[in-house]
């Protein structure tokens, strides 16, 4: 009802200046854009009845050095946004809500975005009312501003479920799973109350203990899967166990909780240098290609704050992940991005070639 209104009213205001301007009334359609219709079913996500496979880029809204948003030129994000349409991306993952004047500019480029509205963690009380009611109250606002907004396509309400690289380590080492499921159960509820038609996730880590947390009520089950990777720091990568841990997610998914699965994070370090960022960010885009509803890579850009100074690029793998560097020169992955994404077909979901590395 309260969309409903404030739909009528923005059509009223707008057909008012139109009558008074002698502007075409019909040019006002335009200017007033619906939010998309976001379905989904036991395998796929839909845009307005369009199957949506998820070409995505994890995002977040950082330059060269950590720098305030406001501080940063408005021209950074827009050429972002224009770079990832030249690359095939329909979607931007981010850790954090993003300010309105950049979720319009996500949608002036035709990108999609899947907002983390909340951020529960290694140092939440899962048993704490105060906690819960906290994160509820942040997720809902959130909510509340941006579920009419054209570029939403789904809310994230956690990200690295059991958090084990916290400080604390798993949470599951303080807290039983039925505690922790409750807990989430009630954020979920919360949000699904206020707004029904977005699809609700969260990215869990594949092969953990926990790694099922939240299945039983998520819309779309999210997994953090650097698939293929098997020595982290040195860079090793194994296509057989790619499409293993793709399968592995797929039949989770579509066979046992018949709900969309979404890879919310892989890719490949530039600081390790035993293959090209190019060639294993390719590999893995094929391989999970066929099998799950899309495919988001870790990250747009490199990050200088995560490792050490903010004012320098550490040698250290979390800072070197990008597919462009923190001042947006293309790297390997965003030719191989553009590369595979492209062969991804997005009517008839499935993969045109052969996945080789």
């Amino acid at each position: 009802m309260v969309r409903l209104i404030r739909n009528i009213l923005s059509g009223f205001l707008c057909l008012a200046f139109l009558l008074s301007s002698g502007v075409d009334v019909a040019d006002c359609q335009d200017k007033v854009k619906k939010p998309a219709k976001i379905t989904w079913d036991e395998r796929n996500i839909y845009v307005n009845g369009q199957l949506f496979y998820v070409k995505g880029v994890s995002y977040s809204l950082d330059y060269g050095p950590k720098q305030d948003f406001k501080s940063v030129p408005f021209s950074v994000w827009e050429k972002d946004f224009e770079m990832m349409r030249q690359a095939g991306i329909n979607t931007i993952r981010t850790y954090a809500p993003l300010p309105t004047s950049v979720l319009d500019l996500a949608d002036k480029y035709g990108l999609k975005v899947i907002e983390n509205i909340c951020y529960p963690g290694g140092g939440t009380k899962f048993n704490s009312k105060s906690d819960l009611e906290g994160l509820k109250r942040t997720a809902l606002a959130y909510v509340e501003r941006d579920k009419d907004h054209p570029a939403i396509l789904m809310w994230s309400i956690w990200n690295d479920m059991p958090f084990r690289w916290s400080k604390e380590g798993s949470i599951l080492k303080k807290y039983d799973k039925r505690t922790v499921n409750a807990f989430l159960k009630e954020i979920y509820d919360a949000i699904k109350e206020s707004d029904p038609d977005h699809p609700v996730t969260g990215s869990n880590i594949l092969g953990e203990e926990g790694e099922d947390i939240g299945f039983g009520f998520l819309d779309v089950l999210g997994f953090n899967a650097f698939v293929g990777i098997t020595d982290w720091f040195n860079g090793g990568f194994s296509l057989r166990e790619a499409k293993k841990q793709v399968s592995k997610i797929e039949r989770i998914c579509s066979i046992q909780q018949k709900k969309p699965g979404l890879i919310l994070e892989t890719g490949y370090s530039t600081y390790c240098k035993k293959y090209s960022q190019g060639k294993v960010v390719e590999a893995q885009i094929k391989a999970a290609g066929t099998k799950v509803a899309g495919v988001v890579v870790f990250q747009w850009s490199d990050g200088w704050h995560k490792a050490g100074n903010p004012l320098t690029q550490d040698n250290h793998i979390e800072e070197h992940w990008g597919i462009v560097d923190a001042f947006r020169d293309q790297k390997s992955g965003y030719k191989a991005v553009s590369q595979a994404f492209g062969m991804i077909q997005t009517k008839s979901r499935g993969y045109r070639g052969v996945v080789k590395f």
